[in-house]
C-alpha cells in the first residue's frame, strides 16, 4: 500500500493522511478514514531512520458486518488506531512503517524492522551492495561511456553519485572493486589456460624460445 506525497511539498506532507481506504476482507466491506495526527521519528533495524507522518484511522462499517458484534461496536466508537507513513527513497511515495490498534484484549502493534527501497537504474547491472545498504551499479550513458553509479544508503541521505570507471578501480581493492572485477571476469568465456596458450586463436599463442 503506497501513498502519494504532494510534489511541491518539503518534508513529509500532512496531506498524505487525507485518504479513505475502501477495504473488503472477504467477509465484510468497510472504510478506514485517515486523518493527520502528528509527526514522529522511527528507526528500523535495517534501512530507514527518520521522520514519519502519523495518521489516525477511523473504522466505518459498510456491509457484511453485524452491528451487534462487540468488536464492530468497539471499533465503530472511534477507538485508537494509527498508521505511521515513512518516505520511500528517491520517490514521492510513502508506505506504512507501523500500525497500532488498541483492542479490548490487548494493544496490537505491527512495525517494520527492515524498511528500504531498492531501485536500479534502467539498463544497469548491480555490482555490489554493502551490509549498510550502499549499492554500486555498472551503467552506460547515451554516448556509450561506462561508469559506476553509487547509491548511498537511506540513513545517509540516499544520494546517487557518478564515478568514472578508472577512478572507481583505483580507489583500492575493497569488496565493491572485487565484485566489479569478478563481473568483468564473467564476460570472458575463455579459461586462463586457453588465454596463455592461445587455444582457439593462433594469433594469441605464446612463442617459445630462450629469450630475446
Amino acid at each position: 500500500m503506497l501513498f502519494s506525497a504532494v510534489a511541491a511539498s518539503e518534508g513529509l506532507p500532512q496531506e498524505a493522511c487525507q485518504h479513505t481506504l475502501p477495504i473488503f476482507d472477504g467477509h465484510q466491506r468497510y472504510d478506514l478514514k485517515l486523518a493527520f495526527k502528528r509527526m514522529d521519528k522511527v528507526t528500523a533495524e535495517k534501512g530507514y531512520a527518520g521522520p514519519v507522518v502519523v495518521c489516525s484511522a477511523g473504522y466505518e462499517p459498510i456491509a457484511g458486518h453485524r452491528a451487534s458484534t462487540p468488536l464492530v461496536k468497539y471499533l465503530s466508537e472511534g477507538r485508537e488506531m494509527e498508521i505511521a507513513l515513512a518516505p520511500v527513497a528517491d520517490t514521492r511515495l510513502l508506505a506504512p512503517f507501523r500500525m497500532s490498534v488498541v483492542s479490548m484484549v490487548a494493544n496490537l502493534v505491527i512495525e517494520a524492522n527492515r524498511f528500504e527501497a531498492t531501485s536500479q537504474p534502467l539498463g544497469a547491472s548491480t555490482v555490489d551492495s554493502s551490509p549498510n545498504g550502499d549499492r554500486w551499479h555498472l551503467c552506460k550513458d547515451a554516448s556509450g561511456r561506462v561508469f559506476v553509479l553509487h547509491q548511498a544508503n537511506i540513513p545517509s541521505g540516499g544520494q546517487t553519485s557518478r564515478i568514472e570507471l578508472g577512478d572507481f578501480l583505483t580507489r583500492g581493492y575493497g569488496p565493491e572493486q572485487q565484485a566489479l572485477v569478478q563481473m568483468i571476469g564473467t564476460l570472458i568465456e575463455s579459461t586462463p589456460g586457453e588465454l596463455l596458450t592461445g587455444e582457439g586463436n593462433p594469433g594469441l599463442a605464446v612463442s617459445g624460445g630462450s629469450g630475446v
